[in-house]
């Protein structure tokens, strides 16, 4: 019974954080809208993602980046912010973690 639960918990956060990523997004404001204590949201990521949040979160947002670059209409810098990141740095630091 208690894996059912986290099953869909995990499709709920993860169907969520798809759709919110270009977004200002954190554990405490996922936690909020799914109405679950962050602890429990954190727990149950690492469980099935095996990746911390933010990693997973700017994962998602490098994504996002490389294939709008594709599609060539914007610049980078541009970009950038419009994926949700906060800051060129962080972006770059994602960037140069990933290639790690």
């Amino acid at each position: 019974m208690r894996k059912k639960i986290e099953d869909e918990l995990i499709n709920r956060i993860l169907a969520y954080v798809n759709e919110h990523y270009r977004e200002k997004l954190t554990l405490k404001s996922l936690s909020r809208s799914l109405g679950y204590a962050e602890g429990h949201i954190s727990r149950v990521f690492h469980k099935y993602i095996k990746e911390g949040f933010p990693a997973y979160v700017n994962g998602l947002r490098l994504d996002y980046v490389q294939k709008q670059l594709k599609i060539g209409d914007k610049n980078v810098t541009e970009l950038i912010f419009e994926a949700g990141f906060n800051s060129l740095q962080t972006y770059y630091r994602c960037k140069k973690e990933l290639s790690q």
